[in-house]
Order: structure tokens, then sequence, then C-alpha cells
């Protein structure tokens, strides 16, 4: 009754309700809803709560509260029934340990564990870990999580059952899940197990897979030969026949070593079998029966696969010196595995290395680290030095002698040194076929590729494509290295330019033109004229072509010694070729040798020709001249009696310098001897002994002669700025060849720009920039404008010092200088001359054109033509400058006011008035007045007027004798009369009234020093020197 009503035992006697065993019976049926009816006793006793939630799970639900958070009691509730956890305190539900102990007990207490820990990534993966069923209870997107899936199974493959459809279905997934736990098989289903392609992969992952194929597959060879290919410990799986097939046995000893335990003994006992089987696998060796490990071919296939197979050969093979030696040929990975009575043997290494470098590498320390153990090892095999440490890579002589044993070595030295061209060349010398295995830069480096093939033929086999198929490459590397021509293709030479190019290189290559190239006057003509060598290659026919043999003697002398014979004895034609080529009297009959003007013409071409010359020509100083004027060495040619003479010695080096060099030792080292060659020829200078060059007279006789000598010149010497100075003024040729440093000293420079301006270009470049250098060059020479540095040019004040300096110097500065009024007055102020080189609208500006005037009157010369026409402006400047009337308009040199302002400002100007005021007694009174040598420009009949002359000689001016006998007898030549009168009058301290004028006078003679005499009155257009105004007239 109990099980169709939990509630009815609530109306039980009262002592059923408290028999324990009757309690427990109606939980258990109840589903543990009767536990509230039980008696309370009961329901606080916690060992019969224990019995109920194990009876029943879903009793904790009915129990007090405070048991709800008992573990154990929690514990056994859902090991009775997960669902039970539902009823658990709400702390332990969040429990991650106590849930994870729920899980353990329950896989279905999942869902009622906290939210909190149900959507946790970690407890999740906690929880499939522990049990695979909590995998069921999580949500879809849980179950297609690969990564958690991986987790439940690899813990328990039956996961799988739970995983999401996809990944059930997902091969690659199940595969890899079957490597780390192979108990997934029996949950696959059976449709899988009929897939061959899965079924493979899943026998290549888990051996045992193979078992669960389908049986039409396991009955498929080619689907078990694949099998056990895969995976040769699927052999256990197979069926029994398979077992016996040699083939399928083969193949899973291949795939699987092991795989040798499990064939039958007829198999495992087969010599072929076995040797088969450690060939394609020697790890198989190891599995073998004892005596197949002792037979040395089948442990020589196995060790050859496989080094480390020595190590399973049986111990006599193994103690076999020269067996062990030739496995470790075979497969230098052995080494480790060597009996132990070899592997302390440095003998025994250093012969294992040399066989095999692969043992290098698994050799002692103490052997990889000592050089002569390398050394001897790399001289037999040189790949062993890939496996040495790297500082014995960068070793040159272990580098040398590795390549020299085996090219490729030369990849393997340090990669520094296959950078070094030297380094690599040595390496191609000791092996030209290391070539592939330099640098890539060297290895297309022509320069370098050129170089390599100088000396070695045999390396171009190994040039990269690219040159050999250049053309001009191999012109190149032919011109080098003969030997190379035997390289070459003969396709190239049927190619005309080409295989002329080539004989111009080297003449054997006309031996490899095609016959029709050969055959053909024109291409032997044109071979014949780029390299005569190439006649020695042609048809006995060319050799008698006179044109053809005169090209070849042109390039090459000794071919007339192969010409036809009626050639060599034709006289004409030997003279011809000696003109082309001097050295071919050599190969001259004699009769030829002896002839003067067939020697002349040699040795004209060839001055060393003369050796050749037959019946005493070498002693004609005609023909010896001749020579050494061609070349210096025919001196060594010349008959010895010419050699010793004196003059003969002499002249030659006047003919040429050079050979001074070959004169008698006692020649060159005659002071006097050398004195006078270099007299004749400087350039001999060059060409003498070290203590001539200090000598200071004879170097100043050498470059005297030649300016260019002074670059031989001892070095003290040339540092010497007194002995420079004196060479360059016997010499301004010498200027180009003085010492850099004196081009630093500007007392030096100063000194020599008065005579050669053009040793300013030599001037350092911080010379040239200094200012006040420049200013001082200036002064010292005005030609030097065109030397003054742009940026000096800018700098005003330098500019209005290099005007006062020189007036031209105007005409150098920039534009907007010279279009600056005040400027260029400022300019005019202090040079007068500057007025000529300024613009035309600064010459038409009065001011200007006035205060130019003042300081010169040559500049009225230069003012504009309105200017020079405007007598205001004309009577303004004659007023300050007198002399300013040379360059007035005709006009107004007739105008007698103008004249008289310029005859009193000074009266020398006489001479530029018009002819008619020149007779006018008042204009030359006032003349005279003004400077009695004025005189000197009056019409005839007044210079004899006694009361100018009495004017001329009054006390102060001038004496009678001096006025009229010194301007008349000089004629004012240069201007000096006028200044010789100055300077002969007293000093009267003051001009006025034209007495007392001897300064006055002084000053105006020495501006006038180059005025013309009377008889030829300069033109308007002649230039007057500067006038300075004396301070009454300013």
């Amino acid at each position: 009754r109990s099980r169709l009503s939990a509630d009815a035992l609530g109306f039980a006697a009262l002592e059923l309700r408290r028999d324990r065993d009757f309690a427990l019976a109606a939980v258990a049926r109840s589903g543990g809803a009767a536990l509230r009816h039980v008696a309370e006793e009961l329901r606080r006793e916690r060992g019969f709560l224990l019995a109920a939630a194990a009876a029943s799970g879903e009793a904790l639900g009915y129990m007090p509260e405070e048991f709800r958070a008992d573990h154990e009691l929690v514990l056994t509730a859902v090991a009775q029934h997960g669902a039970a956890l539902r009823h658990a305190d709400e702390a332990l539900r969040g429990d991650p340990q106590f849930v994870l102990a729920a899980l353990q007990r329950s896989a279905s207490a999942w869902p009622h564990a906290s939210e909190g820990l149900r959507e946790d990534p970690d407890f999740r993966r906690s929880a499939v870990r522990l049990s695979c069923e909590a995998l069921r209870f999580l949500p879809d997107e849980a179950r297609s999580d690969r990564e958690l899936v991986s987790v439940a199974l690899l813990s328990n493959g039956a996961a799988i059952r739970h995983a999401s459809r996809e990944l059930q279905e997902d091969r690659s997934f199940l595969i890899a899940s079957l490597r780390r736990n192979s108990s997934i098989l029996c949950h696959l289903p059976e449709e899988l197990w009929r897939d061959r392609e899965f079924v493979l992969d899943a026998a290549h992952a888990c051996p045992s897979a193979l078992g669960r194929a389908a049986p039409e597959l396991r009955r498929d060879r080619g689907f078990v030969r694949e099998a056990v290919r895969r995976n040769g410990a699927a052999l256990q799986c197979l069926d029994e026949e398979w077992q016996q097939d040699r083939e399928i046995m083969l193949v899973a000893v291949q795939g699987n070593p092991r795989a040798l335990r499990m064939v039958g003994d007829d198999l495992g006992n087969d010599r072929s079998f076995v040797l088969a089987a450690v060939t394609a696998c020697g790890a198989t060796l190891a599995h073998a029966v004892e005596a197949l490990r002792g037979d040395p071919e089948v442990v020589l296939a196995a060790v050859a696969s496989d080094g480390t197979a020595l190590a399973h050969a049986s111990e006599e093979l193994r103690a076999d010196r020269e067996f062990v030696l030739t496995a470790l040929e075979r497969n230098g990975d052995a080494f480790p595995s060597i009996h132990a009575r070899f592997s302390g043997s440095r003998e025994f290494a250093l012969e294992a290395a040399q066989r095999n470098a692969e043992c290098f590498r698994h050799l002692p320390d103490a052997a990889r680290q000592d050089r002569a153990f390398i050394l001897a090892v790399v001289q037999q095999n040189g790949a062993a030095l890939r496996f040495a440490d790297e500082p014995f890579r960068y070793d040159r002589e272990l580098a040398l002698a590795a390549v020299r044993n085996d090219a490729s070595a030369l990849r393997h030295i340090g990669e520094a040194m296959r950078d070094d061209r030297e380094f690599v060349l040595q390496a191609l010398h000791a092996n030209s076929s290391a070539l592939p295995f330099a640098s890539e830069e060297l290895r297309m480096d022509r320069a370098f590729v050129l170089r390599a093939l100088q000396k070695h033929v045999a390396i171009f086999h190994y040039v990269d494509r690219a040159f050999r198929d250049d053309l001009e490459f191999l012109l190149a590397a032919l011109a080098q290295n003969a030997e190379l021509l035997s390289c070459l293709p003969g396709r190239l030479f049927a190619d005309r330019e080409f295989a002329l190019k080539a004989i111009q290189v080297n003449g054997a290559a006309f031996a490899r033109a095609p016959p029709e190239l050969r055959a053909d006057r024109p291409f032997v003509l044109a071979a014949a004229q780029r390299n005569g060598a190439a006649l020695q290659h042609a048809a006995s026919e060319w050799r008698r072509d006179g044109e053809i043999v005169l090209a070849a003697v042109s390039t090459k002398p000794d071919i007339l010694r192969i010409a036809g014979e009626r050639l060599r004895q034709d006289r004409d034609f030997v003279l011809a070729a000696v003109q082309r080529n001097g050295a071919a009297l050599g190969y001259a009959p004699e009769k030829l040798r002896r002839d003067r003007d067939v020697v002349l013409a040699a040795a004209r071409n060839d001055g060393v020709a003369l050796a050749y010359a037959a019946g005493g020509l070498a002693a004609s100083r005609e023909l010896a001249l001749a020579a050494v004027v061609q070349n210096a060495a025919a001196f060594a040619s010349v008959a010895a009696v010419l050699q010793g003479e004196y003059e003969f010695a002499l002249s030659a080096v006047q003919k040429n310098s050079e050979v001074l060099c070959y004169v008698p030792e006692a020649l060159q080292q005659d002071r006097t001897f050398v004195l006078k060659a270099v007299e004749r020829n400087g350039d001999a200078l060059r060409f003498a002994q070290e203590m001539f060059l200090y000598d200071r007279e004879l170097v100043l006789a050498a470059v005297q002669h030649d300016g260019t000598a002074l670059r031989y010149v001892g070095e003290v010497m040339r540092r010497d700025r007194d002995f420079v100075l004196a060479a360059l003024r016997v010499n301004g040729g010498a200027l180009p060849y003085v010492a850099e440093e004196l081009w630093e000293d500007r007392d030096f420079l100063l000194k020599i720009l008065k005579s050669h301006r053009a040793a300013l270009q030599y001037a350092s470049r911080d010379l040239r920039q200094d200012r006040e250098f420049m200013l001082a060059a200036l002064r010292t020479s005005g030609d030097i404008l065109t030397a003054v540095p742009e940026e000096l040019w800018r700098d005003r004040a330098f500019v209005l010092q290099a005007v006062e300096a020189n007036g031209d110097a105007l005409k150098h500065v920039p534009e907007e200088l010279r279009d600056d009024r005040s400027f260029v007055l400022d300019a005019v102020q202090r040079n007068g001359q500057a007025f000529r080189c300024a613009t035309a609208a600064m010459r038409g500006d009065p001011e200007i054109a006035l205060a130019a005037v003042l300081k010169n009157g040559e500049a009225l010369h230069h003012a504009s033509e309105a200017l020079r026409h405007d007598r205001e402006f004309v009577l303004a400047a004659v007023r300050a400058n007198g002399a300013a009337l040379a360059y007035a308009a005709w006009e107004l040199r007739g105008d007698r006011a103008v004249v008289l302002a310029a005859v009193r400002s000074a009266g020398v100007a006489l001479a530029y008035a018009a002819e008619g005021l020149r007779g006018d007694e008042e204009v030359v009174a006032a003349a005279v007045a003004a400077d009695g040598a004025a005189l000197r420009y009056a019409a005839a009949k007044l210079q004899r007027e006694p009361g100018l002359l009495q004017a001329a000689a009054a006390p102060g001016g001038l004496p009678m004798g001096t006025a009229c006998a010194t301007g008349v007898s000089a004629g004012f030549t240069n201007g000096n009369a006028s200044a010789a009168a100055a300077d002969s009058a007293p000093d009267g301290g003051g001009v006025a009234g034209g007495r007392g004028r001897g300064s006055a006078l002084r000053q105006i003679a020495e501006q006038l020093r180059h005025f013309a005499p009377p008889s030829q009155s300069p033109s308007p257009r002649e230039s007057l020197p500067t006038m300075s105004v004396p301070p009454r007239i300013k």
C-alpha cells in the first residue's frame, strides 16, 4: 500500500513509523517521499538518513535542511540518483570540487550543478575529464567543441557517443582522437569500418583498428598491403593467411621494424627476406635472428640504411676493425655504435673520418679540437671540414687543404673567407673545380672571374652560363689566357666579327675560323691588320701577298721572317716594312741591314732597331741620333765609340732627355756634363741623379730652359721660398710646379703676383677668400680681378676698397651694387677711373660724373654724350680738374670761358684748347700763371713774348731756361718735362695769384706725366692719367 501512496505511512501506527527497517522499506518504495512521515527521531538520525539516501536518492529532498549540506549524505544520495543534487545546499551545488565528486558518482548530476559552474569552460573540461558521461548533459555547442570533446575522449573513448553528430562524422577528428585513445574503436559506428580510406587512416593511427575492418576489406590484398605499409604493427591483426605472405610481411617490416618478430619462423630465418627488410629499414636488424646479425652482408645493408644498426651486429663483427671501417664508410652515423675497443683509438678515428666525413661529427671533443688531427683528416677527405667547429673553418691552411681534396669544401668554409677574393683565388689555384662553391657575389663578379681565368683555364668549365654567353667577356678572358682558345665553342668563330676580335686578342684564333673565312682575302687582310701573328696560321699563299704581309708586320715584326722569299729580298718592300715597324729590321736579310736608308727608316720608327744594323752603321752619328730621338734606350745600341763621346752624349740628351739614363755612369756623375745637358734640355733634370736635384745653379739652369723641370727638384728646394722665387724669375712656366705649401704663404704669393698674375689660381681656397689678402693682391697686380671669389664681390666694404685699388673692379660687382647710386658715387670718389665701368645711367648722372672728374680728368671721356656737350657741366668739370678739357666736346674746347677755367685749374690744359685760343694772349697768360710749363703749348708767336717768358720765369715759377729749353728739347715725352720742371721749382707754400706755386706744380705735373708732346696734341678720345686736384681748386 505504501507503494501506492507515500502519504499512507502517515496513517500507520507510531510503532511502525518508528520501526527502522519498516521505515527504510517505505522510503525505498515511495521514491523517498515517505521520509517525511517517519518518526521524528528517525528523521534526525544521521545514520538512518544515510541509509535512506542509499535506498533512494530523492529522499534527500525530504530531509531537514541542515542535512542537505552534509557532503557524505549528499554524495550518497547522488550516487543512488544523480538528480538528487538538485536538493543539495546551494553552496555545495556551486562548489567545483564537491560537484566533481558528485559527477564522479553520477554524471546525471550535471544539470543540477550551479549555473556558474555549468557555464565555466575550465570546469567543463574538468568534468568531462573525470566522467565522459557528463558530456551528454552538456548543451549542443559544448558537444561540438573539438577541444572539450577531445578532453573527454582522452579519458574514455565512449565519450564519442555523446559528441555532436558533426564530430561523430568528422573523420579527421576521429583519427586524431584515435591516436590519443584507441578505446574509441569499439564505440564507432559499423559503417565506418567498411570505408577503405577511413580504416587505412585508423590503422595507421592505431594498428588494432585493422582488426575491426569489414571482412571484405580484410580479404582485399591491396588493402592489406597498404595497411601494413602504413603501420607494420597492424600485422598482428591480420588473418593467419596473410602472415605467411612474403610480400605482405616485407611491407609490414619496412613499415615497422618490430614486425619482424611477428613473422613466422620460416620468414624470420630466410636470409634473402631479412636482407631485403634491413635494406629498406636498417633498424630491423635489432629484431633479426642471431645468425643473421652475424652475416656481414646483412649487417652492412642495415648500416647503410640506419647507422645505429651497427649496435645490433654480432659481437664478432663489431670487433672486426676492417668490417667496422667498411660499415662506417657506408654510414658515418654508425660511429657512435662502434665497439668500445675502437672508440678510444686516435688512429681508428682518423681512418674513419678520412673514409667518411660524416664520422667527423661523432668524434670525441679532443679529436675535434686537435688542429693537426683535423688537417690530417681534410687532406684525405675535404668534405670533413663542414663538420669542424667554426674557428677551424676560418683556418686558411685547413680550408685550402680541404678544397684541394674536395672542391665542395669551399662552400663550408667561413662566410667571410668565401667572400675573400684573394683566398678564393688561392682555393681555385688548388682546385679549379671549386668555382661553383664560391659565394654568388664572387661567381658573378666579372673582374674576379677574369682574374681566376688568367691562371687556370680549367675554371672556364665552371664559369656561370651568363659569362660563357657574353662575347665581350670571352674576348677579355682570351686576352689574359691564350689557352682558353681551345675551350671556346667553334660556332663562335663562324661569326666574322667575333673571329676578328678574337684574332686581335690572340693570333692563333685564326686557325679556329672556318675554311671559307680563312680563304677569304679581305678577311685575311683584316686579321693581319689586327694581329700579325694570325699570318703564322694562314696558308702560304697569303705570306706571298705584299699588302697582307705589310699589315701583319705592323703589329708583329717577326712575320717578316716567314714572308715569301721574293718579298724578303725586295728592298722597297723591306723599306716599307721597317717604316711600319722598325723592329722588323732584325728579320730582314743582311744586305738590307747594311742599307743606310733602310736602317735610318727603321731607327726613326723604333730606335732600338739600330741594334740590328750591320756593316758598322751603328757608329753613324746621324743614325744614332735618329735612334735615340725615337727611343732613349737605343743609346745602348749605339756603337761604343759614340757612347763614350762627350759631345755626342750632349747632343743625344738635347734631342731626348731620357738618354741621360743611358749615358756612361761617369757622365751621369759629371756635374759639368749634367749642367750643360739641362741647359740644352731642361727636362733632362728628371733623369739626373738625386745629388743634382739639390744643386741650385744646375736646377735654375734646367728651369730656365724648361719650366716644368721644377717638378723634379728635390723636395727641400721646392719648399724653399727664395729658390722658387728665383726659379720663377727665370721662367714663369714653372708656376704649376711650385710646392703646395707655398700656395699657403701670402707673402710669397704677393711677391710673385707682381710678375705672374696667373699665380693666384694656385692659391689655397682659404687665401682667395681672405679679404685682406685679396685687397693686397689687387694693389700688387690689377690684372687679378677675375680671380676674386664671387662671395667677396658681394661684400660692399671690400668692393669699395678694391675699386680704390683698381677702378676696373667696378665691372665685376653684382648688378644690384652697380645700380646703387650712393655706392657708385662712393666708388668714383675713391677712384675716378672706376667711372668708365659704371652703367650708362650712372655715367649720365652729373653729380657722379663731376665727382669722378675731380679724381681723374679722364672721367669726362666716359661721361654720357649729353654731359660732354653740356657747357655748364663741362665748365664745372674743368674748374675742378683742368685736365678734363681733353675730353670735352670739340666746340667747348674752343669756348673761351671754358678754356680759361681749365687753364686756371691746370695750366698745361692749354694743350687741349682750340688752335685759336692757344694764340689768345689772355688765355696763355692765365695758363702760364697757373703753370709756367704751359708756355710750351702756346702759339709760336707767343712763346717768345717777353712778358709771358718773364711770367713763366717769375719767382716761385719755372726758370726761363727750364721753361723753354727743357720743354722744347724733351718734347714732353711721357710727360716727364712737366714733372721735372715742377720738381726744380721752389716750394712757395701757396698758389694764390700764380706765385709760390711750387708744391701745386709738382702735384699737377705728376698727374700730367703722360700728356702727349705739343706737336701731337691729344685727341679727346685718347686716354689721360688720373689727375689729383690741388687743395685750392677743391
